[in-house]
């Protein structure tokens, strides 16, 4: 999944929360000395840190140690990572990562010593929309033990598999509107308003209910394998349409995620189903399971007493006198009753390092065993204490010994934050509840050492938990916000008469990381690096050859057949190349869809690509970064101070000469933080600046950028006048 943006907080010169969305092109200007560097200073710690894992989760980045590694001698302490603005106290910095619509915000503290290092103090996961939080966890002892306080916002999953519920049924209601306009546009090809009114439905249903929809014409269907045959010779020229979860690889779609609809194997398109695809699920499966959901509880509470007609008609009867409403009514209130206590519980998380493994002591994975041994969102926990433990006095501590194999202890305090919830847990009625429920559920209950909690029986509809708890892991268990990036520094490029991969310059690595890639992926690289030396008019080839002396070897380019030393042309050619090779490195994942490839997702940083480049030159890297995104779909984040470079972009994006659109440009101006405009709140700190549909910016940059060639300009003409008098 693609990480589009990242936020500070506290840290180098963003003392407050400071956040930075990233588009196809996202440029970073303004004075010097303003913070530019810093984001990108604040980057290359983070990647130092956080490794991307096939499975990455929650306890990862708990235990990950802050400290400075390739960098040290360009940043010195971890602690100058630390915005001193204030107070020189300060010994945390906090930054956010968004993946999709779910942001996480990670505190990292300073230990300071003769080697400071950060650790985390707490994370927090947040729906970047609707701003509520998903879950959190804050540290309160690090090595040798581990101890935490962690909360699960067990009702926005649960939210979301209803919401998710709902639209598939709306969805299905709308499809007979596409297959209508389908219909009488294979009737009349030639109507354009029919597509135009066929592409905005599909357009709105998509963006409605988060779907891909796809409008083909002229499909080639040899490529599917068909469930029934095709009668319709002219099929070919005709209009068609498909629905999918994730979109395939096509120019230009419009990335759409969360909350969807529910699909299965199978893909409806145009009255033909293809196999190995993606479709919506069928109303049989619907009906039978997902839609009775809707209308019942979430925790099944006839399983729960196992059709005990005698003691679920006593439950109901206390819940009927407590809610005052229908049977049905009442299970569905309870169960949301009972998801806000249990999503406002603070659980205090323990673990030790005395779990064995060949003779090493190992930590265990602390969040995922708890989610594994919560299949009913931590009920089991509450019911277990209250029917084998002596409350305490002042009833706002519990605690119950989960599991004793994997030394996590699980104790929980009320994190209420509304009245509502803090009465009902005082209330004679949930005692009441409490009572009836704890037996059954403790019966369902195996908590013997070893017990595979996976094959435990849940009280929740089986189909729900599956897909509730996929939706956790996926927010907790399998999440992944590691970085994929490139730089490309400003001083990119050593001048040498021959090269060695052991180089540090960014030119050598950039090669060697060429040198191995696939056959595949290098001649799509050296086709690139080849077209933009012709576009610059710098060479037609790069040429490498080995030096049989020395066992390095040598770069030429060649241009009409004769091939010069790259170390005799000038600094600016020198400097341009890293840059070129900086956006093709690309390597290709498999697409679980359609088993094709796509290209791995990636950030291509560049320090001051003008440097040592002539005006013209500065004005192409534009033509050359919207050719990058296009061939490569690389993100290219660009640290510059070029009024040519961003002039050129507006040009671009005005008149779509590159395809490029107001949605792939984005500017962020940066003013020093003592700049008397920031401090009369008259400007941000960093003003985001958007790029119109006719080319125009959405803000004014400082002064001393735009306007300083004019000023000058001005300033000349106001001389020769005054000479000439």
């Amino acid at each position: 999944m693609k990480l589009n943006g990242i936020g500070f907080e506290n840290m180098k010169v963003f003392k407050e929360k400071q956040w930075f969305d990233f588009t196809s092109i996202t440029l970073l200007t303004g004075t010097n000395n303003s913070g530019k560097s810093s984001v990108i200073n604040a980057m290359q710690l983070l990647e130092e840190n956080i490794v991307s894992k096939p499975k990455s989760t929650v306890d990862d980045i708990l235990k990950t140690e802050f400290r400075l590694k390739a960098n040290q001698a360009k940043y010195g302490s971890i602690e100058n990572f630390v915005n001193k603005s204030e107070n020189e106290n300060n010994n945390y910095f906090k930054f956010s990562r968004r993946v999709g619509k779910i942001e996480y915000l990670i505190e990292v503290n300073i230990n300071k010593g003769l080697e400071s290092y950060g650790t985390v103090k707490s994370i927090e996961a947040i729906d970047a929309e609707s701003k509520e939080i998903i879950f959190h966890v804050i540290v309160n002892k690090q090595y040798p033990d581990f101890q935490c306080n962690y909360t699960i916002n067990y009702a926005y999953f649960v939210n979301k598999f209803i919401t998710k519920c709902k639209n598939t049924v709306e969805l299905k209601k709308r499809i007979p509107e596409l297959d209508k306009l389908n219909d009488e546009l294979n009737l009349n090809i030639e109507n354009i308003k029919l597509l135009k009114e066929f592409e905005k439905l599909a357009e709105e249903i998509s963006n409605q209910f988060s779907v891909y929809i796809e409008i083909l014409k002229g499909a080639d269907l040899s490529l599917f394998d068909l469930d029934e045959p095709i009668v319709d010779n002219d099929f070919r020229s005709r209009y068609s349409y498909s629905i999918t979860e994730t979109p395939h690889i096509i120019e230009n779609f419009k990335v759409l995620e969360e909350i969807g609809v529910f699909f299965s194997v199978g893909t409806k398109i145009g009255g033909f189903t293809f196999s190995n695809q993606s479709s919506l699920i069928s109303n049989v499966e619907f009906d039978e399971k997902y839609l009775p959901f809707i209308n019942k509880s979430v925790f099944n509470f006839e399983k729960l007493f196992g059709y005990n007609e005698a003691d679920l008609a006593e439950f109901e009867n206390i819940i009927s006198e407590y809610y005052k409403t229908d049977r049905n009514k009442c299970f569905q209130l309870l169960s949301a009753d009972l998801l806000s206590i249990l999503s406002n519980i603070n659980w205090e998380m323990s673990e030790n390092y005395s779990y064995m493994i060949d003779g090493l002591a190992v930590p265990p994975n602390l969040m995922e065993q708890y989610i594994n041994c919560n299949p009913d969102f931590g009920l089991i926990s509450l019911f277990a204490y209250k029917s084998h433990m002596e409350t305490p006095e002042d009833n706002s501590e519990i605690s119950y010994n989960h599991v004793a194999n994997y030394y996590i202890k699980a104790t929980f305090t009320s994190n209420a934050n509304d009245q509502k919830i803090e009465n009902l847990l005082e209330s004679n009625f949930f005692e009441d509840v409490l009572d009836k429920l704890s037996p059954y559920i403790l019966n369902n209950y195996d908590f013997n050492e070893g017990v595979k909690f996976d094959k435990r029986k849940s009280n929740i509809y089986e189909y729900a938990r599956k897909a509730i708890y996929n939706d956790i892991n996926d927010k907790i268990i399998n999440i992944d916000i590691a970085f994929n990036n490139t730089y490309v520094s400003s001083n990119r490029f050593q001048t040498k008469r021959t090269y060695n991969f052991n180089d540090t310059s960014d030119f050598t690595k950039l090669l060697k990381t060429i040198e191995s890639l696939s056959e595949k992926n290098k001649d799509a690289c050296n086709g690139f690096i080849n077209k933009w030396l012709k576009e610059f008019e710098i060479a037609d080839e790069l040429v490498l050859k080995p030096d049989a002396e020395t066992g390095d070897f040598k770069a030429y380019l060649k241009k009409d057949k004769q091939e010069i030393l790259l170390s005799d042309f000038g600094l600016g050619t020198n400097q341009l190349l890293p840059i070129i090779f900086s956006l093709c490195i690309n390597t290709y994942i498999p697409n679980p869809i359609d088993f094709s490839e796509e290209i791995s997702p990636r950030t291509v940083i560049i320090e001051e690509p003008e440097a040592n480049l002539h005006p013209a030159m500065q004005s192409k890297l534009a033509d050359l970064f919207a050719d990058a995104i296009k061939m490569f779909k690389v993100q290219i984040i660009v640290e510059t101070h070029s009024e040519y470079l961003i002039r050129k972009l507006q040009y671009l994006v005005g008149t779509n000469r590159s395809e490029l659109v107001p949605d792939d440009v984005l500017i962020y101006y940066f003013y020093k933080p003592d700049h008397q405009a920031v401090l009369n709140k008259e400007v941000n700190q960093v003003e985001k600046i958007e790029i119109d549909e006719f080319g125009r910016l959405s803000k004014e940059f400082g002064l001393g950028f735009f306007d300083e060639a004019d000023r000058i300009a001005l300033d000349i003409f106001l001389l020769s006048q005054s000479q000439s008098n």
